[in-house]
């Protein structure tokens, strides 16, 4: 499930990873995703006290997926999970996010959808009524799990993913985390702006990120937990020479 790898990686190199793993080894793109976020999902259930409702928290690209696949293997389990995912009626998701968003509109998995494209006030509403009614379903939030940016996000928040950010901290949770690492943190150089999910637990995949190294990260990555998604070695040994 998780694994101790000490070698950072860039950007650049956690994208070269899944291209050679797709391109060169053969690997579906959809697989390393279900690898990557049932790790997540077992992880999380290890920590699980039952002792309240998880609520995970989805952007539109592949972070979002592995936020999708993640809550469908906790509700498999049978933990009471919710989602939000930030795209309009699921619209403009990439492939593996829209893949996955499909099967769980299938399932009795309690899933609400936020569109981006409203005022503050009106994001503010749509997310208060969105998380009442997760509440009524799951029970109080003890988990939030930020799958909204991931790896390729670079530079500040804009709207309304910031005030997503702070949405997301309100929320009076026991724990806090981050798939792969925590909005508004670059993979590269750290803090990106003002607005940083603080995770408690930060669940990364392959390996830790350079900027995994800033003075700040244990204030906003908390815990480290680093989880394999089944690519061989000979995939990293390919992207690190």
């Amino acid at each position: 499930m998780a694994t101790t790898q000490t070698l950072p990686l860039t950007r650049a190199q956690s994208r070269d990873i899944d291209r050679v793993a797709i391109q060169e080894f053969g690997f579906s793109s959809l697989v390393l995703m279900e690898n990557a976020a049932s790790g997540a999902a077992r992880f999380l259930q290890s920590r699980y006290l039952a002792d309240g409702g998880i609520l995970i928290v989805c952007g539109a690209g592949n972070n979002g997926g592995d936020g999708l696949v993640m809550a469908r293997h906790l509700y498999n389990a049978g933990l009471p999970v919710a989602v939000l995912l930030m795209a309009a009626g699921g619209g403009r998701l990439c492939y593996e996010c829209q893949a996955n968003w499909q099967i769980v509109k299938k399932t009795r998995l309690s899933h609400r959808t936020l569109s981006p494209n409203t005022s503050p006030i009106a994001f503010s509403h749509q997310w208060d009524e969105a998380v009442e009614s997760a509440v009524s379903e799951v029970g109080p939030i003890t988990w939030v799990v930020d799958a909204v940016l991931g790896t390729g996000a670079n530079g500040p928040l804009r709207h309304p993913v910031d005030m997503l950010v702070r949405k997301m901290q309100t929320i009076p949770a026991a724990q806090r985390m981050a798939l792969d690492l925590p909005t508004g943190w670059d993979c590269d150089r750290g803090p990106s702006g003002a607005d940083v999910f603080r995770a408690t637990i930060t669940y990364t995949f392959v390996a830790p990120k350079i900027s995994f190294q800033h003075p700040s990260a244990c204030e906003y990555l908390g815990e480290i937990i680093v989880g394999e998604i089944g690519i061989p070695p000979e995939v990293l040994a390919k992207c690190m020479a």
